[in-house]
């Protein structure tokens, strides 16, 4: 386990069953790492003044479980445009290493449409990423998803969103002949992949890359910013889904829930926020993830994966174990 900057409760790390849900110590490690991640986050938000909270199923679970779902693998959190261009300028030299603050500028190719605190000597791997070896930085991550207001124009929004799209193809479609590139079993087709990268990211790097486009997509979601609208959202996390909008006025102020043996700071209309986000909140059911899994290393850095010095071999990160917990709990 690598050394945290946060003092975990004596036991912290020993497998357990929750809502009739055993989490194993393989998962208790990555919350562990996921938790430091975000006291470092709070840490350079208070020195900044800048205003985040956590978000999705991190509110929901400091408000249902007073701390992480039990199944759940990640922890989110979100700020306004205003307070993201904030963290996003002092960001890159306020965390120190280990820390990394991972955003398509500072981390080319990574391209999430948000950002990622992450935990470089560790590895943190998306399951449908893992074969293709990415460069980038895949250490343990928390997301720092941001809010941008949605028009009430309908036809604005979908006018809007065309755009959009099509920008969010471009620097796609530039991404994997660039920074993303992935080696393909054909010599000779690999080779010529290998010299579209040197041309894109060399002599023609102004001409047709990612970064050009992924630029002018986020512009493009900020349209509306100066508004004061019903709805805001992860715009250019989601390119627009519905899903994810959630009333204005849930952000309209901060108060702090228990999770874990932390306090975290989420939204002051936090209730209304999971009525449109899950509906009937209060009831839950086991083991029901967004996520198509992410491999977590807490002992070993995501280099040693890139770089074939290791392999991935999944542990049990944890599993149902009581049928009926669900009438139960």
């Amino acid at each position: 386990m690598v050394d945290l900057n946060i003092q975990l409760p004596e036991h912290f790390l020993e497998g357990e069953v929750r809502c009739g849900y055993y989490i194993a110590p393989a998962m208790k490690k990555g919350w562990a790492v996921e938790m430091d991640l975000l006291m470092e986050l709070d840490r350079v938000c208070r020195k900044y003044n800048i205003t985040y909270f956590v978000a999705e199923g991190t509110i929901l679970g400091a408000a249902r479980h007073q701390g992480f779902i039990p199944w759940d693998d990640d922890i989110d959190c979100c700020m306004t445009r205003e307070e993201y261009n904030k963290l996003c300028k002092v960001g890159p030299k306020a965390f120190k290493h280990p820390y990394f603050f991972q955003t398509e500028y500072t981390d080319p190719g990574s391209i999430r449409g948000h950002a990622q605190l992450r935990h470089s000597l560790t590895t943190g791997m998306l399951k449908n990423e893992i074969p293709f070896k990415y460069k980038f930085n895949q250490g343990v991550f928390i997301d720092i998803f941001v809010l941008d207001h949605v028009t009430d124009d309908e036809a604005l929004f979908e006018a809007q969103k065309a755009r959009c799209t099509k920008l969010r193809d471009e620097f796609y479609r530039a991404a994997h002949m660039t920074t993303r590139f992935s080696p393909v079993s054909n010599p000779i087709k690999n080779a010529g992949k290998r010299l579209v990268h040197s041309l894109l990211t060399g002599p023609l790097k102004n001409v047709y890359n990612e970064t050009k486009y992924y630029r002018a997509y986020e512009k493009e979601w900020q349209r509306y910013n100066k508004e004061e609208t019903k709805y805001m959202s992860f715009l250019s996390y989601s390119n627009g889904h519905k899903r994810n909008f959630r009333r204005s006025t849930c952000f309209d102020g901060v108060v702090y829930l228990d999770f874990e043996f932390l306090k975290v700071p989420v939204p002051a209309g936090y209730v209304d926020y999971l009525d449109d986000a899950y509906g009937n909140w209060h009831e839950f059911v086991l083991n029901t993830q967004i996520h198509s899994g992410i491999f977590m290393d807490c002992d070993h850095p995501y280099t040693d994966y890139i770089e074939g010095k290791r392999e991935v071999v999944w542990p049990d990160y944890g599993h149902l174990v009581q049928e009926t917990a669900r009438e139960e709990a």
